[in-house]
């Protein structure tokens, strides 16, 4: 794949991590489970961030191996095949902090 496809797989990357970021900063967990709205727009960014991560070249999979590509795509994959099994208290919980950290290392990778 091409550093140019790699380029902008990271930058859809990093456009989810921080539109998710900026959607649940704040949010409470009774707010969350009340937001249908929210919820959605947590999973479709999921979506999004899975299906960059899995579109990146293995070149530089090797070269950032800090970042877990497999997880994001995995979750993706549940969220996509089998939303039915999706647990929304993790999306909220653990998660974000995975989110938070992942962000702060994409980001650090488009600014090069």
């Amino acid at each position: 794949m091409s550093k140019r496809l790699d380029s902008t797989r990271l930058q859809h990357l990093q456009y989810a991590t921080e539109r998710l970021l900026k959607r649940m900063y704040g949010t409470t967990l009774t707010n969350f489970l009340t937001d249908e709205d929210l919820q959605d727009t947590t999973l479709r960014q999921f979506t999004v961030m899975g299906e960059a991560a899995a579109h990146v070249s293995d070149a530089l999979r090797r070269q950032y191996p800090q970042i877990d590509w497999r997880r994001a795509t995995a979750f993706r994959n549940l969220v996509v095949h089998e939303y039915f099994r999706v647990d929304i208290y993790t999306c909220v919980g653990h998660r974000g902090q995975r989110i938070a950290t992942a962000g702060s290392r994409i980001a650090g990778l488009c600014s090069r």
